[in-house]
């Protein structure tokens, strides 16, 4: 073989590397968009879970997140109900929409762990461009949704002296914030029916290394 010829031959081969890699990277890409795709699938059914343990008479239903499986249970969306849920005079109000969107945020949004709390938050952008939170703890029997509220620069949604008690409401919001484009209507049926339907995501995935 000559000089030139084993030169053609480098040249020829490391084509065919290059090749392969676009090919690997399209594959892997592809990969990506599928588990996108099943986890999105996923939690819209997590969604409907929890608004059956709002509204009907299941005691607890179960999320996946990018920290392991959440626990959401009745006495939990109670004490939402009572606290803020749907009120905008309340402090810390939150919508139905945002709370059944939590499946998207724990599996799409970093978490970060709250060392006061001793648990993860999960914080991301409303429509409205205040923050919205949510929070989890470990009291040894596994994790369980424990408060989700919104904030804003000058403080809570809604009515700052309208004042609860309430040990599990996380006031610090650490983390990243991504928009949320889903808009909330008035009835729960239509709002599931909403959630279930949207193409586009009520957050957009961010550090998709904490997805698988």
């Amino acid at each position: 073989m000559s000089d030139k010829e084993l030169q053609q031959e480098i040249l020829a081969l490391e084509n065919e590397v290059k090749q392969l890699e676009t090919t690997i990277n399209a594959i892997k890409q592809r990969i990506v968009n599928l588990k996108d795709i099943a986890w999105d699938r996923q939690s819209k059914k997590e969604s409907s879970q929890m608004y059956k343990v709002l509204k009907e008479n299941k005691t607890h239903t179960m999320v996946k997140s990018n920290v392991g499986d959440i626990k959401v249970d009745k006495d939990f969306m109670d004490k939402e109900i009572k606290k803020h849920l749907d009120n905008p005079k309340l402090r810390g109000m939150v919508t139905t929409q945002e709370m059944l969107s939590f499946p998207k945020v724990a599996k799409n949004v970093e978490a970060k762990y709250n060392p006061k709390q001793q648990g993860y938050d999960w914080s991301v952008k409303a429509n409205d461009g205040n923050i919205l939170k949510y929070g989890e703890r470990d009291f040894g029997e596994g994790h369980k949704l424990l408060t989700t509220h919104s904030l804003t620069e000058r403080g809570e949604r809604g009515q700052p002296h309208r004042e609860f008690n309430d040990r599990n409401f996380h006031n610090s919001v650490n983390g990243d914030i991504i928009p949320q484009k889903d808009k909330s209507t008035n009835d729960f049926k239509t709002k599931l029916e909403e959630f279930n339907t949207k193409k586009t995501n009520v957050v957009k995935p961010i550090n998709k290394e904490f997805k698988r």
